[in-house]
């Protein structure tokens, strides 16, 4: 019905059924997609696989180049569930907006999304965005920030190669230099 659909806003109610997204992948051309917003009132237990089977889905997004996962209320619901919902995150997403509550979030994220260049972090904690921005100066250079209502955002700059010293001593051939 849709296949050329590039744009896509899903309203994630408390009991969206699994069939639901039968339905949706049977009316859009998910490779298409280049932009997807997954918005709920309220990210539960409830609606958390379907939420999690959605974003497992988008790998077939080739296109994809910004997701938004956005909780109206209660984004604390989101939590318990976010490490697992950030190992999924499509690898090939440029712009990022979720909420986060723990840095291995964005390291699991960073590890994962290679592209990205803009993320946009629902945080509540202002000591916890303080955090944020310290980790992203260590492990970015020239990174530019922006505290926007209750959200970091981050123009992300060149990641810092962390070269791990080994102290191995190196054995040479005695006839390596001779030629």
């Amino acid at each position: 019905m849709f296949p050329n659909a590039t744009k896509i806003n899903l309203m994630i109610e408390r009991q969206s059924p699994m069939s639901s997204l039968d339905f949706l992948t049977s009316i859009i051309n998910v490779s298409k997609l280049v932009e997807v917003k997954l918005e709920s009132y309220c990210f539960d237990h409830d609606n958390q696989n379907l939420l999690v089977k959605i974003i497992s889905i988008l790998k077939q997004a080739y296109s994809l180049s910004s997701l938004i996962v956005q909780s109206r209320y209660g984004k604390y619901r989101l939590y318990p569930f976010l490490n697992r919902l950030c190992s999924k995150i499509p690898r090939q997403t440029k712009c990022l907006q979720i909420p986060i509550n723990q840095l291995n979030q964005i390291e699991i994220i960073f590890e994962r999304c290679q592209n990205l260049s803009v993320v946009r972090f629902e945080i509540t904690r202002s000591k916890f965005s303080q955090q944020v921005i310290d980790w992203f100066n260590q492990n970015t250079m020239n990174s530019t920030f922006r505290r926007h209502n209750g959200c970091d955002i981050v123009w992300i700059g060149k990641k810092i190669n962390h070269i791990k010293d080994s102290h191995k001593r190196i054995k040479l051939d005695e006839n390596q230099f001779d030629s």
